[in-house]
C-alpha cells in the first residue's frame, strides 16, 4: 500500500513539474496577435520566453529560412533576426571585418536584424577570452560594439 501510494504520489509530482516546465511556453495574445499582423499567415513553428530578456521569441520560417521575432510582454515588436554565412554578408562588411578594428579576431554566429531602429548585421567576435557582440550597417559601419562577457547583451542574440 505505502509502494502504490508513494508511486501515485512521484507521478503526481512529476505531472505537475511537468506542467510547470512548459507554462509559459506559448506567448500572451498580445505578442502572438502582434506576430499575425507583422507576419500575416505565417506559421510560427515555436514560442519561448527568454527570461534574462524580457521577450517572447517566435521561432518561423520565411523564403525556406528560420527567422526569430522578438516580442515584448505587451505585444511590442522589438525585432526579427535570422542567420547568415559568411558568404551571404555584404562586402563592405567582410572588409571591415578582414580590416578594421577588429581584424585580428575570429568570427561566427552572423545574424540579419530588422528592428525598428533600421536593419543591421550582428557578428560575434572572439580573440582569447574576450567576446563582443558587433553591429555593422550595409554599408560595413560599425554601429555599435557590446562587450558580451561583462553581461552586456543585446537583442537578439
Amino acid at each position: 500500500m505505502k509502494k502504490t501510494l508513494f508511486l501515485t504520489l512521484l507521478i503526481t509530482l512529476f505531472t505537475l513539474e511537468l506542467g510547470l516546465a512548459y507554462a509559459g511556453k506559448d506567448a500572451p495574445a498580445a505578442v502572438t496577435n502582434s506576430f499575425k499582423g507583422k507576419y500575416p499567415g505565417t506559421k510560427v513553428s515555436g514560442w519561448d520566453y527568454r527570461e534574462d530578456q524580457g521577450a517572447y521569441v517566435a521561432e518561423f520560417k520565411m523564403n525556406d529560412k528560420k527567422k526569430y521575432a522578438w516580442f515584448s510582454p505587451d505585444g511590442a515588436w522589438l525585432a526579427t533576426s535570422g542567420e547568415l554565412k559568411l558568404d551571404d554578408l555584404p562586402p563592405a562588411i567582410i572588409t571591415a571585418l578582414t580590416t578594421g578594428e577588429f581584424k585580428d579576431w575570429t568570427f561566427g554566429d552572423y545574424r540579419e536584424v530588422d528592428s525598428p531602429n533600421g536593419k543591421y548585421i550582428k557578428v560575434k567576435a572572439k580573440y582569447g577570452n574576450q567576446e563582443q557582440h558587433l553591429k555593422y550597417n550595409e554599408a560595413g559601419v560599425l554601429i555599435e560594439k557590446v562587450n558580451a562577457k561583462a553581461g552586456d547583451k543585446t537583442l537578439p542574440y
